[in-house]
């Protein structure tokens, strides 16, 4: 049986033995490339084999191989990619979703795949920041000037059969390093940069596919505990994340008298009388200014800004732009938002702490709007922390909310 007609008889066994993965491999496009070492898929759902590859695997790990590539397209990981450097964050995918399907018991797991337990738990951008702290200082310096030169995944790379695959996809949605081409391993006729903007598009028609494939898959009572859970963190909602704001800021600042901190209205005079926390509210923002983030995204950041600065007629607003640097200024409301933004380094949330410690600031509130991507202090503040992300991430302390950046804000 040739390779092109496995492929189809694997999909369609999918079907019956996970309805969840068999349905969403009905969108994939096969498509026979002798470039492609493994297998591979693009943000679109085009989906490359090697003939060669095929021949190396029985029936149910290519079961396993193809639902591999479904989760690529499903979870947007491809699209996520930003700034990082396409062969490790090829390898965090691979990292991710292997350990989701042995789990679920998709298929068998091919010899050699990428498995290591000690990423349970961790999304795809987590997994990749642990490799790239942990990669040799040779390859590190070498991501750091930009040059993108990773030769993509296979058998001679990493050690496996190439089920890890190539996807040898680079968003051109968001920002890459070195000259653009990152890692590509494709060749150029089959790769095909996304205009800004489309990776929202093909990320909201991919959730539609998992919504319905789910429904699929509960009617026939065959849906992993695992998957279920991880659906779920896909199809979660966005929240109407001011309102939850003005209740967190609500809850942060209490209409009582504290002699802690002297009204400012008075301390001019020489009188020192009580605030009432509850007639101004004192508090720090910070946005994440870092290569991470876009220049559409850094708009919108400003624009929640000044509506935080607006929230309130008494409000005194300690503004931070932070990469790994960091610059400060003071706020009250009804003050002009300065546009300008500087930045777009690497990621570090430690200066924003660091420097409100310095300042002798206490906040009833500090407000860190960023994609959750970064170093985090080691040790939690006295005063509550909101993370307000556009991408989901597990912060270490603090509440999250969730910010649609698609259009609407919800």
């Amino acid at each position: 049986m040739d390779a092109e007609r496995r492929i189809i008889k694997a999909r369609i066994s999918l079907l019956f033995d996970s309805p969840f993965f068999g349905d969403l491999a009905m969108h994939l496009k096969i498509q026979k490339s002798d470039s492609v070492p493994a297998m591979g898929v693009t943000p679109y759902g085009d989906m490359y084999y090697n003939p060669k590859f095929i021949d190396t695997v029985n029936d149910d790990e290519l079961k396993f191989v193809i639902a591999h590539e479904v989760l690529h397209c499903s979870t947007g990981q491809m699209i996520r990619k930003g700034y990082r450097d396409q062969l490790l964050w090829n390898l965090a995918m691979d990292f991710t979703t292997n350990i989701i399907l042995r789990d679920a018991c998709i298929g068998k797991v091919p010899q050699g795949a990428l498995l290591d337990d000690s990423f349970r738990n961790m999304i795809t951008e987590e997994v990749y920041n642990e490799i790239y702290k942990n990669t040799k200082k040779i390859l590190i310096q070498s991501i750091d000037k930009g040059k993108g030169k990773g030769k993509g995944k296979g058998k001679d790379k990493d050690g496996g059969n190439g089920v890890d695959g190539v996807d040898g996809t680079d968003s051109g949605d968001s920002k890459d390093s070195g000259d653009g081409k990152g890692s590509k391993t494709l060749d150029e006729h089959i790769y095909k940069p996304m205009k800004p903007g489309e990776g929202k598009d093909i990320e909201q028609e991919w959730k539609q596919r998992v919504a319905s494939a789910a429904t699929v898959a509960r009617g026939r009572g065959n849906l992993p505990g695992n998957i279920e859970m991880l659906i779920e963190e896909l199809l979660r909602p966005m929240v109407e994340w001011r309102v939850l704001l003005e209740q967190f800021m609500s809850r942060c600042s209490r209409n009582d008298y504290v002699w802690s901190k002297p009204s400012r209205r008075h301390i001019d005079n020489g009188t020192y009388l009580p605030s009432i926390t509850g007639e101004s509210i004192e508090i720090c923002v910070a946005i994440d200014t870092s290569g991470s983030i876009s220049d559409e995204e850094i708009k919108i950041f400003l624009s929640e800004v000044n509506a935080i600065l607006n929230l309130n007629s008494s409000i005194l607003m300690h503004l931070y732009q932070c990469d790994t640097a960091m610059i400060y200024k003071e706020y009250r409301s009804g003050d002009k938002l300065e546009a300008r933004v500087t930045g777009r380094g690497g990621t570090s949330f430690k200066p924003v702490f660091e420097d409100i410690e310095k300042r002798g600031i206490s906040p009833a509130c500090l407000c860190y709007l960023t994609d959750g991507d970064g170093s985090y202090p080691e040790k939690e503040p006295a005063y509550p922390v909101l993370w307000i992300l556009i991408r989901n991430w597990n912060v270490p302390f603090g509440e999250k909310i969730l910010m649609n950046i698609n259009g609407e804000r919800t």
